[in-house]
């Protein structure tokens, strides 16, 4: 097993991970309600339980980082043992749909709200390297425990794969890829839609000049694709959008 190139990445990710649930809580929500830009009602809507989830990961790394520092070796059990906890995701991720609804609300009737998060996404933006390839935002945060359920999975098979049989911490893993996949199927439908909902999201955002947002809690994403409109002057390249209910075309450079 090759624990010095895969272990670490697992850790890496993890802090990574953690480092953003952090900058959710102490850039938008804390000085949110410190300064009440915003009823503590709707930033329950829009945050749901991210501190709980933020707890969590902090003692999930930990554990990781103790077990690197003590054998360097095996860390299904730490995932054996925390997976059950892994469920308080189901509450995130089920409330995801309402805040998206909410965070479109709140942008049209709270102005206070629209400048706070702009200004700190932009404070955010400012801070980023050139190394750092996501652009860190409230949206893009706040869809990462959506997706961090479906990743542990990928980690664990992932490490299964370079754990022969006969090391120790083969049978932990193979329970770990058991639990976590049981949570992540238990949570599926919910990820696809919020996944979808947030596409709609990213899709409304990145474009300029539209009269009314696309996202409405009906609306699902449901292709893209590009097109070359011919003219005699011209070739215009332009981007169709497909949704269940409307198609949108756009040009430019979108996403």
């Amino acid at each position: 097993r090759d624990v010095g190139k895969k272990f670490p990445i697992s850790l890496d990710t993890e802090a990574s991970y953690v480092e953003c649930l952090r900058l959710l809580i102490e850039e938008y929500i804390v000085p949110a309600r410190t300064r009440a830009v915003l009823a503590d009602k709707l930033l329950g809507a829009l945050f749901s339980n991210v501190e709980v989830l933020y707890a969590f990961n902090v003692e999930l790394l930990a554990q990781l980082k103790s077990r690197q520092a003590s054998d360097g070796q095996c860390i299904g059990e730490v995932f054996v043992t925390l997976a059950p906890m892994l469920r308080m995701y189901r509450d995130f991720v089920k409330n995801f749909p309402i805040s998206l609804d909410t965070m479109k609300s709140c942008e049209q009737k709270h102005s206070e709200w629209t400048e706070f998060v702009e200004s700190v996404d932009r404070k955010l933006m400012a801070r980023q390297t050139a190394q750092e390839f996501m652009q860190l935002s409230l949206s893009s945060l706040l869809i990462m425990p959506v997706q961090r359920i479906p990743r542990y999975s990928l980690l664990i098979k992932e490490l299964l794969k370079h754990t022969s049989r006969s090391h120790p911490d083969f049978n932990s893993l193979e329970k770990a890829q058991e639990l976590i996949d049981g949570v992540a199927a238990s949570l599926n439908d919910y990820i696809k839609e919020a996944e979808n909902r947030s596409k709609v999201w990213a899709i409304s955002q990145s474009m300029n000049g539209l009269k009314h947002s696309l996202v409405e809690p009906h609306r699902r994403f449901v292709r893209e694709g590009v097109l070359k409109k011919i003219t005699t002057r011209l070739v215009r390249t332009c981007i169709l959008f497909l949704f269940n209910d409307v198609l949108v075309y756009a040009h430019g450079q979108i996403l």
